[in-house]
């Protein structure tokens, strides 16, 4: 069934025919205006849209063409301005995930660029003589505890992994077995940002690029 385009009214020789009228939404939806026997009587029904079914009385004296043509209009221009703001929704969403998407592959290039220019090996001095050691050697990417990547030593002292000595707090011989206690402000130095922020870069760096 087709509305005429300038007064948008259903014809009533149309309608008589009780032939179903459609409208398809951008989204693939179908909106149908038919003629159905219900419970409670004859009715004009609406369906297919977001928010169910709306139907209105076929007495003559109640609905006639145009009423009908406008509850029709109606009932299609909400659900075309709701399909279209869903459409919106839809295509931000997609817009957010590329952003996201390329800002990921901006953060990897600047990993895979930052990795590529670490050294194998780094040499931190701290107070009293105490070294921290990284080597790309101790790097062990599919298992990082098998490793010694990060090793604290005290000259004629001993040492010990990285990790070990900040919770103990010393170092010990390898030959002798004596323990060594870390002063206070070796441990101040192990513990700060700069050291703990230069051994997680470092080894994550190099696990990152020795599992590629």
């Amino acid at each position: 069934m087709q509305t005429q385009s300038k007064s948008n009214v259903i014809p009533l020789t149309v309608i008589l025919t009780q032939r179903d009228v459609t409208r398809t939404l951008p989204s693939g939806r179908v909106l149908t205006l038919s003629l159905k026997s219900l419970p409670h009587g004859t009715r004009y029904v609406m369906q297919g849209g977001y928010w169910g079914r709306h139907d209105i009385d076929v007495d003559p004296a109640i609905t006639d063409a145009d009423r009908l043509a406008a509850h029709w209009q109606g009932y299609v221009m909400q659900n075309l301005g709701h399909a279209e703001e869903h459409a919106a929704k839809v295509r931000a969403g997609f817009a957010h995930l590329a952003r996201e998407e390329q800002r990921k592959r901006e953060r990897d290039e600047e990993l895979r660029r930052t990795v590529e220019a670490l050294p194998r090996r780094i040499t931190l001095r701290g107070p009293g003589g105490v070294m921290l050691t990284l080597n790309s050697k101790g790097v062990v990417p599919h298992d990082p505890g098998a490793g010694e990547p990060a090793v604290v030593t005290v000259p004629f002292k001993g040492s010990s992994t990285y990790w070990c000595c900040k919770d103990v707090g010393h170092v010990s011989s390898m030959t002798t077995g004596v323990v060594h206690d870390l002063t206070k402000e070796q441990q101040r130095w192990l513990d700060s940002a700069t050291i703990v922020d230069c051994v997680e870069a470092f080894v994550s760096g190099w696990t990152k690029k020795l599992a590629h």
